[in-house]
């Protein structure tokens, strides 16, 4: 058999993950935002709580052409209710909505390494114990050329799964004990690999852009939808009590 030559692939390009994970972060970020300027736009015409909504609902039953209006009666009359809002008074509506649902996500943001911390039962990790442990972790640091020292925490957990997580200015590397004990059993290369790895989501950023996008989409789910579901129920429940349900 003809031995097959070797193919010399290209270099990996690193950057282009990163570039791949930064276009659909702002594509996420564009779906839920455009998803919240639909659904407030509809609750915003629809419930009499707003004034431009009470205005508009009283003016668009006035659209329908009647027995002595005709169609062209009625265009023109739909034409002005949609006219009756100001475009400024949209926007600040809009932008208010939408202040209410990027400060959510911030919130989230900022409290998630806390509750992170307090469900995973996380510790320092002693420096006198394990510092063969924290100067291989260090010399990763460095060789990643990340600045900001991360917080190194731990817990007994037998899993060799480490994570970052945390938040601008503050990050943590978390190491469950089976991670730990690859480096206290002289299995320092598959330590430094799966370091190396963790350590590069630092590096890329990876770190604010999961966490921010997990904030954005669980603040879409409370504010969003949320309010979505109570203005269904608010108008389904007016609807039912005018008798214009069934």
């Amino acid at each position: 058999m003809n031995a097959v030559p070797p193919v010399n692939a290209p270099p990996l390009n690193v950057r282009a993950f990163s570039m791949e994970t930064d276009r659909r972060f702002l594509l996420l970020i564009f779906a839920i935002l455009s998803s919240s300027l639909y659904i407030f736009s509809a609750e915003l015409v629809s419930l009499p709580l707003f004034p431009i909504g009470s205005e508009y609902a009283s003016c668009i039953n006035q659209s329908f052409p009647s027995s002595s209006s005709g169609p062209l009666a009625s265009g023109s009359v739909f034409y002005q209710c949609s006219a009756l809002p100001s475009r400024q008074e949209i926007l600040w509506l809009f932008g208010l909505m939408l202040l209410v649902l990027v400060v959510a996500a911030l919130i989230y943001y900022w409290l998630l390494p806390s509750w992170i911390l307090r469900r995973k039962q996380l510790d320092s990790l002693p420096e006198e114990e394990y510092a063969v442990v924290q100067r291989v972790l260090e010399d990763i640091r460095r060789e990643c050329h990340i600045s900001v020292r991360p917080r190194y925490v731990w817990n007994t957990s037998p899993f060799v799964s480490p994570l970052v997580f945390g938040r601008r200015g503050r990050y943590y590397f978390f190491l469950p004990y089976g991670f730990i004990d690859l480096c206290l059993k002289g299995q320092v290369e598959a330590f430094r690999a799966i370091g190396l790895h963790e350590m590069a989501h630092l590096r890329n950023r990876d770190v604010d852009k999961t966490y921010f996008a997990q904030a954005i989409w669980y603040s879409f789910i409370g504010v969003v939808l949320l309010s979505f579901l109570l203005f269904s129920i608010f108008t389904l429940a007016t609807d039912f009590t005018a008798g214009s349900v069934f």
